[in-house]
């Protein structure tokens, strides 16, 4: 996963400039302390300047999978995720 993002900002995404979101299962429970979790941090947050806007469990199973990654102004935020099964 890290690896795909690093190269869609290499190759595609190369102006930080520009508002940005990206949506959807990461696979990756932010809501734990693991290697992975660490890095997705670093790679967007810390290193391209990504807010994260979930900050619940995503799933009846206490984790948190789905994320939403945002570079566009705190003044244009909201968002929420809704059961879907």
């Amino acid at each position: 996963m890290i690896k795909a993002l690093v190269h869609l900002h290499n190759s595609v995404m190369t102006d930080i400039r520009i508002p940005t979101i990206l949506i959807g299962d990461f696979n990756i429970n932010i809501m734990q302390d693991t290697t992975d979790e660490r890095s997705l941090k670093k790679s967007l947050i810390k290193n391209r300047g990504y807010i994260q806007l979930v900050n619940h469990y995503t799933n009846d199973y206490r984790t948190q999978m789905d994320h939403i990654y945002i570079t566009v102004s705190r003044l244009e935020q909201f968002s929420c995720t809704l059961e879907s099964y």
